[in-house]
Order: structure tokens, then C-alpha cells, then sequence
């Protein structure tokens, strides 16, 4: 029921009643589900439930809640399922500037999720390398397949490492890290190898089409991309991401 009230709070943008009964349920519930093996219905509701009241702590400002519930999803679930608490967590960092915090943490787990990111320090010659793979890669999709590919084939999965990425990109953007690079043609990868266009892709791809100019002053591959990242944008009618893409574009 407290979950229930909690998710009917949220939808109304009510974070703060929200998290209250989030809480009442999270201290019905008690932790000894976590260590039960054998209930998984009860793993999932828990799951539920904190999932909800670090979505709410977020939502008003209430980062040390943020990192408690976060982090006792993390510890409990494998690391598919704590995607989302992940990404909450991130966004926390995120309205508080700590930005190499993210990357440190990031970069972490995009290596779990067994996606190609060179270790750190990177280098001139990795991120060159890296751009030459996907300009490879990219060369053996047909794009225009890719974006008529009916949307719902995308699953809640990729969507979370999507959303992942994304917030990454965003911290190595805003302290000019040089994972930036990396970590736009790691996205580009993984969209292509999964016929993915949600609108965090478009930022990817504006991006590779961004650094095709800036490292190859390659303007007509430059233009192919940005282009691309266009047409996501007006399929998804995604306002919210249009300021950043427009602004890599033109």
C-alpha cells in the first residue's frame, strides 16, 4: 500500500510525501528480505520501494538519503538491476558538481557492462584509435534502417545504460575530460550495434559528427552525423534534449 501511495505521490510531483511513505514501507518491509535467496517477490518489491524513495530524496535536494537508498540497492542487486540507482546516484553528484566523482565511478562501470572504454589515463593515440574503430564500425550499419527500426524494440536494459552514458558524457563534458571522445564513440558503438535511436543517442551522434570536424576536419562526415542526430531529435519530438544537440551541430 505505502508503495502504491508513494508512486501516486510521485506522479504528482509530490517528492516529499512521496519519500514518507516510500520510508514506511521500506520500514515494514525490513532488511531481512535483501539475505532471503528464496524470495525474490520480495527482492523485487524492495527494489521497488527504495528505488522510489531515491528517486524522491533526488527530487528534493536530499542527497544524503540519495546515497543510502542508492547504495543499498547497489550492494543487494546485480548490477542490471541497480542501473537505476546508479543513474539517481550520478544525478546527485551531478547537481552537486562532482564531476570527476562521476567519471571515477563511471568509467568503472561502463568496463563492467563489458563495453570497450580504454583505462585511464587516456591517450591522444587511444582516443584516435578508438574514433578509427567506430568510423569503422559505423561503415557497416545502414542508418536509415536503423532509424526506422520501430522504437519499442529498445528494452529497459539498453535504455538504462543509454541514460548511463549520457550522464557520464555530461560530467567528462563539463571538467573537459579527455574520456569525453571515448566516451561518445562508445556510445555511438553501442547504438549502432543495437539499432538504438533514443534521444541520447542523438547527443552521441551530434558528438561524433563534432569530432570528425575537430580531429579529421572531416566536415562532410561531420555534417552526415549531425544530421543523423537531427533526424532522432524529430522523430522523438524531444525537446529537452534539442538545446544540447543544436549546440554541438551548429
Amino acid at each position: 500500500w505505502n508503495l502504491e501511495v508513494g508512486k501516486e505521490l510521485s506522479a504528482r510531483c509530490d517528492f516529499g510525501c512521496a519519500l514518507h511513505y516510500y520510508e514506511q514501507g521500506i520500514a515494514f518491509v525490513g532488511n531481512e528480505v535483501w539475505v532471503d535467496e528464496c524470495d525474490t517477490n520480495g527482492k523485487y518489491f524492495c527494489l521497488d520501494l527504495y528505488e522510489g524513495a531515491a528517486e524522491a530524496a533526488s527530487a528534493i535536494r536530499n542527497d544524503t538519503k540519495v546515497k543510502h537508498y542508492t547504495n543499498v540497492i547497489i550492494r543487494n542487486v546485480p548490477l542490471d538491476n541497480s542501473l537505476p540507482a546508479w543513474i539517481t546516484l550520478i544525478s546527485s553528484l551531478e547537481s552537486n558538481g562532482r564531476h570527476l566523482e562521476i567519471l571515477e565511478k563511471g568509467i568503472k562501470l561502463i568496463q563492467l557492462l563489458n563495453i570497450d572504454i580504454p583505462p585511464p589515463p587516456p591517450s591522444p593515440t587511444a582516443v584516435m584509435e578508438s574514433m578509427a574503430t567506430t568510423t569503422i564500425a559505423a561503415s557497416q550499419y545502414d542508418i536509415n534502417l536503423i532509424l526506422s527500426t520501430n522504437q519499442s524494440k529498445t528494452d529497459r536494459h539498453q535504455r538504462n545504460v543509454l541514460r548511463l552514458f549520457d550522464a557520464i558524457t555530461v560530467a567528462a563534458y563539463s571538467v573537459s575530460s579527455p574520456y569525453l571522445p571515448l566516451l561518445t564513440f562508445a556510445m555511438v558503438r553501442y547504438s549502432l550495434k543495437n539499432h538504438i535511436h533514443e534521444t541520447e543517442s542523438a547527443f552521441a551522434f551530434a558528438g561524433f559528427g563534432y569530432f570528425h570536424v575537430v580531429f579529421k576536419q572531416d566536415y562532410v562526415r561531420g555534417k552526415y552525423w549531425a544530421d543523423v542526430a537531427l533526424r532522432i531529435l524529430k522523430q522523438k519530438r524531444a525537446i529537452s534534449a534539442t538545446v544540447r544537440v543544436e549546440w554541438l551541430v551548429y
